[in-house]
């Protein structure tokens, strides 16, 4: 129990950073839509996702789990960012 407990906090603390990144990266993705570099940001998101994925997965040991839990830290910033609007200084709405 004190064993799943410890690795549940872990994942915890793995994911804050995840999401925060994601949607930093996701409001500058939405800032500088209208720039050819906007396509560099979900690429910068895929990867530091990947990263988070393989450390789930060495934590966990499922290859299910590690999944599951990236797709929720790709999907989640973005529906932050549709219901707060985008960082551009302060919080812009929609």
């Amino acid at each position: 129990m004190k064993k799943r407990l410890s690795i549940l906090l872990e994942l915890i603390l793995l994911s804050i950073p995840i999401l925060t990144i994601g949607y930093a990266l996701s409001s500058l993705w939405v800032f500088f839509r209208h720039h050819w570099y906007c396509i560099l940001f979900p690429f910068a998101l895929t990867g530091a996702g990947e990263s988070y994925r393989e450390k789930v997965r060495a934590l966990t040991g499922s290859k299910a789990v590690s999944i599951v839990l990236w797709i929720l830290c790709m999907v989640v910033p973005f529906g932050i960012l549709y219901a707060t609007g985008y960082i551009e200084g302060t919080l812009v709405p929609w």
